[in-house]
């Protein structure tokens, strides 16, 4: 407040990467936003280590992936209306899904261009990161030397990593708001984009049906519920995890929620795995309506 009230944006003794914590943490609390996002910036403050779980910093660059995707510039939302940038992005997206830092130039140009050989391949590569790094308005955002690509965890923001910090560190609620829904589910033909998207399915799925069952182990049945709609929303055919939520409903006598849950449950298995539900759950949603 004394640093607003005052317009301070320096002081004796100052130290860029302790006030940076100090502001990552103010960030995180709420505390005197727009004075502690004006300080940042006027100080150009970056974190070490860099902690992708706040997103309410001031990144230079953030990159959404989970169920849309977009890239945010300074706070500003880049639009792509030329084919010219679809190489680039391409590149951007590949990056994030092979892990951001130090991917080898290899690997890259045998995910993009499969096609090419030798020189021509490097060339393209070479051209495409250019591109992107004009994109994005910060030279520093992208790390290339000794074979090797990356992006810089101090000035770029990606939600995939930060939900896969949060998940490391049990901050369940932050996640589920981050997820969106998979890792770049528009574009189904990238292999690459598959280890990603599943790991980040299964950690997630995992750590709400983890915390579901401690609830069921207290016999708080609306907290599970709620753990287990998140963790069907997820995975619409995880049969277990239905069958979880259904006896939830069944101890709260929601019958109309549990009747939801089987029909939602039929209609996506039936959708993708040509399928009825297990003999086991229809025995369970049987006894639910008889009772």
């Amino acid at each position: 407040m004394l640093g607003r009230q005052g317009g301070y944006s320096i002081t004796y003794g100052w130290r860029p990467t302790v006030m940076a914590r100090l502001c990552a943490r103010a960030l995180e609390a709420g505390i005197e936003v727009d004075y502690v996002d004006g300080l940042v910036r006027k100080r150009r403050l970056l974190l070490h280590p860099p902690s992708v779980e706040i997103e309410a910093w001031p990144w230079p660059v953030r990159v959404y992936t989970l169920g849309n995707f977009a890239v945010v510039r300074d706070d500003r939302p880049l639009t792509f209306t030329h084919k010219v940038q679809r190489r680039p992005l391409e590149l951007l997206k590949a990056l994030i899904a092979f892990g951001g830092r130090d991917v080898r130039e290899d690997v890259l140009v045998d995910a993009l261009w499969p096609e090419a050989e030798g020189d021509a391949a490097h060339r393209a590569l070479t051209a495409a990161l250019h591109r992107l790094r004009r994109l994005l308005g910060h030279n520093d955002a992208l790390v290339r030397r000794e074979g090797r690509v990356g992006i810089n965890p101090s000035m770029v923001w990606v939600d995939a990593w930060a939900v896969e910090r949060l998940l490391q560190r049990a901050h369940t609620e932050r996640a589920i708001a981050l997820y969106r829904g998979a890792f770049l589910p528009q574009e189904p033909d990238y292999a690459w984009a598959i280890p990603l998207r599943d790991r980040l399915a299964r950690r997630l799925l995992h750590q709400l049906t983890a915390e579901a069952q401690a609830y069921v182990a207290q016999r708080q049945w609306e907290a599970a519920a709620r753990r287990l709609e998140q963790a069907l929303s997820i995975d619409p055919c995880a049969e277990d995890v239905a069958r979880a939520l259904i006896g939830a409903y069944k101890e709260l006598g929601r019958t109309s929620d549990a009747d939801r849950v089987y029909t939602a449950l039929r209609g996506s298995l039936q959708a993708m795995r040509g399928a009825g539900p297990a003999r086991e759950t229809q025995d369970l949603w049987q006894s639910l309506r008889a009772g």
